[in-house]
Parts: structure tokens; C-alpha cells; sequence
């Protein structure tokens, strides 16, 4: 909202040739929100299967080129049909329609029989569990926002809406996760720019990999 921004010389990129403004402000916030998703809070490995719901999305497109550049196996969820050809074009090696009634754990189940090494959900309420329940031992679940507790279109957030909400996520108990040998963690990419370095970091690997055409 403003005519002119001051920032410290960490903080700019040069833009890829050919990249509009537009285009140029909205790749940062959903690819350091990929790379610190998978190489910091999941420390995904080569061959690993990873399940990503929301994958038609900004964040969610993301987590699925980036994924299959780190040489892992994606299952992307999307909430509808017509949806499914952008995960697909890139590179998710199944593709799932999430369905209001649940019925589609049984695609997922069927597309990664040996659970899941990583799961990552911007739901927040319904899907948690689920995926938790799907991870393999050493299993990663990351949780980086919660949709289902936002309101939807025009309407707005009531505080009677978001307790009903915040009361519908799951808890996980420590003992639970060690006897299952699992973990879940969360994180906000908006704190990501307390560590310029690391965000450096982050900017650097996602522009090399436009480079590459990856």
C-alpha cells in the first residue's frame, strides 16, 4: 500500500528473465513456504512418498514441483475433478479427489499401501488424523495452516465458529508418538524472514530450480 519500500539488500532477488511483477510477487510466500515444508520441518529424503493435500493450490502446487525435484514419490489430494490436470502436468505420480464423505482414503490408501514418509496439510481439522494415522515409521506430518476453520467467500469468521473449530483439531499425545515412532510439526512462513539467511537460502535453491526448468 505504499509508493516506495525500503528493504535490507538480503531480502531482494533478481526476478527470472521474462517474469512479470505479478508473477515475481507471488512466487516467495508458496515456495519458501514448499522448501522450508520439506527440506527444514519434514527433511524429506531421495525416494520418499509424500501425500499432498490442497495440491491444486499455491502452496499445494508448489509442494508438488518441489517434491518431485527432491526425486520423491507425490500423492496429490484436490478437492475436485476438474482440478486434478495441474497436479498431474506437475509431476504428481497419482492424483486423488477428496470427497466430502472420506471415501477417498481408500484411493490413498490403494496409490501408497506402505504409509506415507511425509504429509502435508493446510486443512487443519478433518484430514489430520487421517494422514497421521497413514504415516510409516519415521513419518513426518506438517501442519502449515488451517482452511477449515476459515470462513469461506464473503462470510465472516465468528468466534462461535472458531472455537467449534479449534475444538474439532486433533491432539496428538508425546507417548503416542514415540511408541509409534511418528512426529508432527507446524510452522508459519512469515517467521521465516527472522532468519534472512536461512531465507536467503531458501529464495536461492527455488530460483535455481527455475533455472533448470524443474
Amino acid at each position: 500500500y505504499a509508493s516506495s519500500v525500503v528493504v535490507d539488500p538480503i531480502q531482494l532477488w533478481h526476478a527470472p528473465e521474462g517474469w512479470s511483477f505479478e508473477q515475481s510477487a507471488a512466487f516467495p510466500a508458496v515456495h519458501l513456504t514448499a522448501w522450508y515444508a520439506l527440506h527444514r520441518a519434514a527433511r524429506i529424503y531421495d525416494g520418499e512418498t509424500v501425500l499432498v493435500h490442497s495440491a491444486a493450490g499455491g502452496a499445494g502446487s508448489a509442494l508438488v514441483q518441489v517434491a518431485k525435484a527432491a526425486k520423491c514419490r507425490v500423492v496429490a489430494v484436490v478437492g475436485s475433478s476438474d482440478k486434478g490436470h495441474g497436479p498431474r502436468a506437475r509431476g504428481a505420480d497419482a492424483v486423488v479427489v477428496r470427497d466430502p464423505a472420506g471415501s477417498f482414503w481408500k484411493a490413498v490408501d490403494d496409490a501408497a499401501p506402505h504409509g506415507f514418509d511425509a504429509v502435508f496439510d493446510a486443512n487443519g481439522i478433518t484430514t489430520l488424523r487421517p494422514g497421521f494415522d497413514r504415516l510409516a515409521p519415521g513419518g513426518r506430518l506438517v501442519v502449515y495452516g488451517f482452511a477449515e476453520m476459515l470462513p469461506r467467500g464473503r462470510d465472516r469468521a465468528g468466534w462461535m465458529g472458531l472455537a467449534l473449530g479449534y475444538a474439532r483439531v486433533p491432539r496428538f499425545n508425546p507417548f503416542e508418538l514415540t511408541r509409534l515412532n511418528r512426529s508432527v510439526s507446524g510452522f508459519n512462513v512469515i517467521y521465516l524472514f527472522n532468519k534472512p539467511e536461512l531465507a536467503s537460502q531458501a529464495m536461492g535453491e527455488m530460483l535455481a530450480l527455475v533455472r533448470q526448468g524443474k
